[in-house]
């Protein structure tokens, strides 16, 4: 269980990281970044909350939503059940793909000089 939810969460940690950056990319203080940052950190718990109170399955087309998705394998995994490896794969494909997409707009957004000043 262990391992298999630590699979799932690697390509999370990358989005999770891009999210916090990209919360801090557009603050101009200090303060203004904290609460970017706690908006952000809300974020990734809207899918988990509504797949618990809808009580959804695991199903494949559920693993291209990040977060959502690893809540539902390590779900599974809790349950002594066994993941198909097409769920890790399109889970990965999808948080990893949100966060290229994420990194592609900060480097635009860091390459502006209106940032600095």
């Amino acid at each position: 269980v262990v391992l298999g939810s630590s699979v799932a969460m690697i390509p999370f940690a990358v989005l999770g990281a891009t999210l916090m950056n990209t919360s801090g990319a557009f603050a101009k203080t200090y303060k203004e970044a904290q609460s970017y940052v706690n908006i952000a950190m809300l974020v990734p718990t809207l899918p988990i909350a509504a797949a618990a109170v809808l009580g959804v399955d695991a199903e494949l087309a559920l693993m291209v939503i990040p977060s959502m998705s690893q809540h539902l394998i390590i779900t599974e995994l809790i349950k002594g059940n066994t993941v198909p490896w097409s769920f890790y794969a399109v889970c990965w494909i999808a948080t990893i793909g949100l966060s290229v997409a994420m990194m592609a707009f900060l480097i635009r957004r860091y390459r502006n000089e209106s940032l600095l000043g």
